[in-house]
């Protein structure tokens, strides 16, 4: 489980804090690489940031840190009933998907995890697990040289594979060239483990798998056992 453990500190580098335990302040935009600094308990709220450590945001994502509009009160919505659930339950993790291409999926799992971001208690950690038409990374101007379908394939190190994707507390594995053998990856041991591993590091993160849409491809009945 050491690459495991390495890859999930460096996640905490990049939601970390400050040098004197306070988080990053609002707006601020988080540069690229890594530090050895461990996240704060308390963070403030981020409120309008446009770049990840690479490149510039889609401009559709700047609809989730506008403070007034619609598409930012649905989304604050949705993470209000995701962190305040009827059962009490907080979930470690979530799936996101939908019923065919073109839908928006990866829109909405993009846009969900700034807001969640921009919360006070948790951090997020986006996974594109869509091996066959990976999006993330575009909406958040990173590159796709290596990802998920390389450790999953090669058994590559995650710990280089973990970007910031422009927030203190929200983090992205994109899903690395397109690989010849999704499904079978997707519904391998190895991506079992890590989805475990992930759900039970920490408390505080959530994490959001962005899935193929469920009529094209069988990967999504796969990931929604993990």
């Amino acid at each position: 489980m050491g690459k495991f453990s390495k890859a999930l500190d460096k996640v905490d580098s990049l939601e970390g804090g400050g040098a004197d335990g306070e988080s990053k302040r609002e707006g601020e935009v988080v540069s690229g690489g890594t530090d050895d600094r461990r996240p704060s308990a308390q963070k403030q709220v981020v409120k309008a940031v446009r770049k990840s450590s690479s490149g510039s945001w889609d401009e559709r994502l700047s609809q989730a840190t506008m403070v007034t509009g619609p598409a930012a009160e649905s989304f604050r919505t949705l993470r209000s009933r995701i962190l305040h659930p009827a059962s009490g339950v907080v979930p470690r993790s979530l799936l996101v998907t939908s019923a065919v291409p073109g839908e928006g999926k990866s829109f909405v799992c993009a846009n969900l995890g700034v807001v969640l971001a921009q919360g006070i208690d948790h951090y997020c950690l986006m996974v594109d697990c869509d091996l066959r038409k990976p999006a993330l990374h575009r909406l958040f101007g990173l590159p796709l040289h290596h990802g998920l379908a390389n450790y999953l394939r090669d058994g590559d190190d995650l710990t280089p594979m973990i970007m910031s994707a422009g927030i203190a507390t929200l983090s992205l594995l994109p899903a690395g060239p397109p690989p010849v053998n999704p499904a079978e990856l997707l519904g391998s041991e190895r991506m079992a483990r890590l989805v475990e591993e992930l759900e039970s590091r920490y408390d505080d993160r959530i994490i959001l798998l962005d899935s193929p849409p469920m009529q094209a491809a069988s990967e999504t009945a796969v990931l929604a056992r993990q």
